[in-house]
């Protein structure tokens, strides 16, 4: 998923790498950003979250000049639930039907061998 951040600009000169920045609810600044110009004079920056970035609930966008805040906008994404599942996702759920299948036959020997004696 990509969140982005836009702002137009009077000035393109004001949009430079590092003058958009992308924060985490915790105050840490994100790398994960890319800062561009678009045609209708917007400074952009897009960042690219994956589920591996964490389970934040709130990100920051800001417009840094001159190392001060002149503003900052707040997202909160919201991940719908979604029937595709990863692939270690499968993987995990196979190993545990056939850990289960597994356990449910030695269990099932076990008992027929006890039984017998």
């Amino acid at each position: 998923m990509d969140l982005n951040c836009s702002l137009k600009c009077t000035d393109l000169s004001s949009c430079l790498e590092g003058s958009i920045l992308w924060v985490k609810e915790t105050g840490h600044l994100l790398l994960e950003n890319r800062v561009g110009l678009k045609g209708d004079k917007s400074c952009i920056s897009v960042l690219t979250m994956n589920l591996l970035m964490g389970n934040y609930r709130r990100y920051t966008c800001r417009f840094v000049l001159a190392d001060k805040v002149k503003t900052e906008v707040h997202y909160t994404p919201v991940f719908s639930d979604s029937t595709d599942w990863p692939p270690l996702s499968y993987i995990l759920l196979i190993l545990r039907i056939t850990g289960l299948i597994l356990m449910i036959s030695i269990i099932a020997v076990v008992s027929t061998r006890t039984r017998g004696s």
